[in-house]
Order: C-alpha cells, then structure tokens, then sequence
C-alpha cells in the first residue's frame, strides 16, 4: 500500500483503492484464504479465459522441464566418486534397518521409480552432508552459483525456501486442496495432485514452498484413517519433544530441518503397524546442564575429539554432539574430563547412546595416550554423572534417532510374533 500510495502521489499513475480493496476481499470471504469461485468465461481484451488458463499451463509445463531438467543435473552433479559416501550414508539414513533388497527386486518399475524419487527427494533437501551439515541443495548452490543461469538460481531460490511438511487434506476442489500442516497448524493450499481415492483419507509429506511460483514438489500420499492421523501428529510431537533435550530452543521448522528422515520412518511405520508403538519405553534423562565454563579452557580437548570422531567417520553433526556430552560433563569435573581416558571415554560413550558398537576398535583405547582400562572406568563415570539413558535424546544424532525408531519397532514386532 505504500508503495502503491507513492505511486498516486506522483499524478503519473490512477490508482483505485477501493478496487484493489475490493479484490482482496474476494479471496477472504469466509475470514480466511480462499481462492474465488472460477467463472465460465470472461472476454478480456479479446482474450477467453480459457486463452489465458492454456497460457499458465504452458508457461507451468516449462517450470516443471526446468526443475526436472536442474534436479537431474544436481543429481549427476552427486553421483560423482567423490559423494558416494554421502549417497550410501543417505540411504542407510533414509532406509533405517528395514530395507530388504530380495524385496525391492520384485518391486514393479513404477514402484522402483516411486522408491528412487523419494529417495532423491530426501536427499537433496534433508540429507545433511557428513563434512558440511549442508544439505545438497544447499552445497550445489554454494559450489556452482558461477555457471549456473539466472532462470537455474531463481529455481534454486525457491527450491531453498521449501519446508518439510506433514498435510492432511481438509477440502478438495477440481484444481486445489486445503490442507492443514498437522505439525505446525497452518493453512496450506496446494494444486490438486493426481491420486486415487478419497484425498481425506490420506496423509501427505513432502516439501512445499511458500514463495515463487513453485508451490509443489514432491508429495508421498499415505493411506491414513483420521484416527491414525490423530496417532501420527502425537508421535511426532513426543518426538519433537525429545529433541528438545538437545536443542531447547527449537521450533517445529528446526526439527523437522534436522530429523526429516525420522519422521517419515514414524508415518511409514504407523501407517503399516497402526497399533505398534514406535518408540521405546524408557525413562527420559535429566536436561542439560547449565555451561558455566568458558568453551576455550577446553580447546584442545574439543580439537583432540574433533579429529579421532571425523577419523571415524562421524559427521559434522555428530561430532558438535559428541563435544556437547564432554563439555556437559566437564561442567562438573573439569580436571577429569581434560584426561585422555575421559576424552576416549566420551567417544564410547557417545557411539554406544547412537547405537554404534565401537568396542572391535582396540587400538581406539590408546590412540589419545590411555588404556582400556582406564577408559572403562572414565567411561562409567561419566554415564552415571550425566546420568545417561539408553539412546539419550541429548547426545541423539541423525543416525541414532532413525537407529531408536527402527530397533524398538523390530523388537515390538518380534515380541508380538512370539507371544
């Protein structure tokens, strides 16, 4: 409005405000957004309205060749030797322990086509690279913003802004959904996708995006009853909950940037064992204490485990997890935890919360100048002074929240099997 006003002051430009006013109210008039009944036909200067729909499509079959054509090129741009780390590593995330390739050898090529588009889904968007924590997308842009065209990076902008969401479809329209993001409670709408059946019993995920003309990704409808849809939300937010142990100041669009993968995990899981409860029944650690120690009296002990844990293949997440733990417990014994069987202690310790079983790597209990042990008992120590639970929120990287969702579904089910 004011730009519109300083256009009126100006005598150059009539500028009818009631109209524009009038406008907005069409998309309003139930008090929230709604797209306004479509007409049969309006002459506009000669044009049909069915000239100017042709001409949207037309203009959105370019888009969609662009995106596709740019995706395939990030694609191959990941296929390289050098990231086939990050693709295996992806798949593992993105599969959990459940994946069986007898399995996906008698899927149908649309169903292997399905599997890969997801996949690929995944990792651009949520996928966090082991040295960076950037997604792909992210890294491609950084990496080759230089030979990319001006349409490529405004496709990428947008793609950049797209968030992870959780939809259930509320009303549906020839052209349109209204949906409602489960997790954040917001209104989205959404072109109408091409999927059988009723749209109200189904839950969608994917990526949207809230700005440009790229509303629409690539969205995984999965059968759900509303009562199952009610089971899902609730179990997201125990999760997200649980998050909140590492990270106490996150917001919903915070987890879902990071655990994306363990929430598809959670609606797959629900969504094909609705009476299975996903996550396991434990009693929750106490929260992190409060760092009154200034970070820089322990440099070379952060440096120390920064090297052994990416020697290890951990990732940029996991290690600033794994430095969080030893400055926790340095908050209450810093003249123990600068020793060197404290510091291999911390990387037992953090490995075992993850599910990751380190105890093979003998030569691990040495390499900071320690014993095993002395390391067994820094290492008690420490889970008893942080009071440590079985896959402790706090210290739970990426790999170990989807590790926790999968082991405690798989001994349900077996549990199940042999009662």
């Amino acid at each position: 409005n004011d730009f519109l006003t300083y256009l009126d002051e100006t005598g150059k430009y009539e500028i009818d405000f009631g109209e524009l006013d009038a406008d907005l109210e069409m998309f309003y008039l139930t008090g929230r957004f709604r797209l306004p009944e479509r007409v049969e036909w309006e002459e506009i200067e000669g044009l049909t309205l069915e000239d100017i729909e042709e001409d949207e499509r037309i203009e959105m079959e370019e888009l969609n060749l662009q995106l596709n054509e740019l995706l395939h090129e990030i694609g191959e741009y990941f296929r390289r030797p050098m990231y086939q780390r990050e693709i295996g590593r992806a798949a593992m995330i993105y599969t959990g322990n459940l994946y069986d390739a007898s399995a996906y050898e008698q899927f149908s090529d649309e169903e292997k086509e399905a599997f890969w588009l997801r996949f690929w889904d995944y990792f651009f968007f949520d996928y966090h690279l082991i040295s960076t924590d950037e997604t792909p997308i992210e890294h491609f842009c950084a990496k080759e913003d230089k030979t990319l065209r001006q349409d490529e990076r405004e496709i990428l902008r947008d793609l950049l802004a797209a968030r992870f969401a959780v939809l259930t479809v509320e009303e549906t329209y020839e052209d349109h959904i209204v949906c409602s993001d489960l997790l954040r409670e917001e209104e989205v709408v959404l072109p109408r996708p091409d999927i059988p059946g009723a749209l109200e019993k189904n839950i969608l995920f994917g990526h949207i995006c809230d700005e440009g003309m790229m509303m629409l990704n690539y969205i995984t409808a999965v059968p759900a009853s509303r009562p199952l849809q009610r089971r899902i939300k609730d179990t997201i937010q125990q999760e997200y909950e649980l998050f909140l142990y590492q990270s106490p100041k996150a917001d919903m669009d915070d987890f879902l940037a990071r655990e994306a993968a363990l929430v598809r995990h959670t609606i797959h899981m629900l969504a094909s064992r609705a009476r299975l409860n996903v996550l396991p029944q434990h009693a929750l650690p106490p929260r992190r204490p409060k760092w009154t120690l200034s970070q820089h009296r322990c440099a070379e002990e952060f440096s120390a485990l920064a090297v052994v844990s990416e020697a290890l293949g951990f990732s940029h997440h996991a290690r600033d997890l794994l430095g969080t733990m030893f400055f926790d417990y340095a908050q209450f014994d810093l003249k123990r935890a600068q020793t060197a069987e404290m510091l291999t202690a911390a990387i037992f310790l953090f490995a075992e919360i993850n599910g990751i079983d380190l105890t093979s790597l003998t030569e691990l209990y040495h390499v900071l100048g320690s014993n095993k042990r002395s390391v067994n008992a820094a290492y008690r120590r420490m889970r008893e002074t942080l009071g440590c639970v079985p896959f402790d929120p706090r210290y739970l990287s990426e790999e170990g929240f989807v590790t926790m969702l999968c082991g405690a579904a798989m001994r349900k089910v077996d549990e199940k099997t042999e009662s």
